[in-house]
C-alpha cells in the first residue's frame, strides 16, 4: 500500500557487492548493499539479490513477510488503516525496507524515565 510508505527516510549509500554467472545460462546474479537513514539519523543496511536475466533485472528479496497479532479490528501502519478479521488470527504483511509505525496515534502504554529526570 503506497500511502504506508514514509519520506522520513532516504536511501543513502549503494554498492555492488558481488557478481556471479547462475548455473543458468545467460543468467547473472549480483549481491547489491543497500543502506537507508531516517530522520533521526539511525541508518540500517541490507544485501539485495539482483537477478539479471533477458535484460530484465529484479530485486529478488526485497520485500519482507512478517506475522501480524492484531489486537483490533484494523492494522494502522504509519497512520494508514486497513480492517483484518480477528478470527483469522495471525495477519501476514509484507513490507518493503523504510520505516514503519504501526498505530502510530495510541497513547503510549510506557513512560520511560532517563536517569536524573525524576
Amino acid at each position: 500500500m503506497d500511502e504506508a510508505l514514509d519520506t522520513r527516510w532516504s536511501i543513502v549509500e549503494v554498492g555492488q557487492v558481488a557478481s556471479a554467472a547462475s548455473a543458468r545460462e545467460g543468467r547473472y546474479v549480483s549481491q547489491v548493499y543497500a543502506e537507508i537513514e531516517a530522520f533521526d539519523g539511525t541508518r540500517i543496511g541490507f544485501r539485495y539479490f539482483v537477478g539479471i536475466e533477458d535484460g530484465e533485472v529484479r530485486i529478488e528479496n526485497a520485500l519482507s513477510g512478517s506475522e501480524a497479532y492484531p489486537a483490533f479490528d484494523h492494522l494502522d501502519v504509519n497512520g494508514v488503516t486497513v480492517p483484518v478479521d480477528e478470527a483469522m488470527g495471525i495477519t501476514n504483511i509484507v513490507l518493503l525496507p523504510g520505516i514503519y509505525e504501526f498505530y502510530p496515534e495510541l497513547p503510549s502504554t510506557m513512560e520511560l524515565e532517563t536517569e536524573g529526570s525524576c
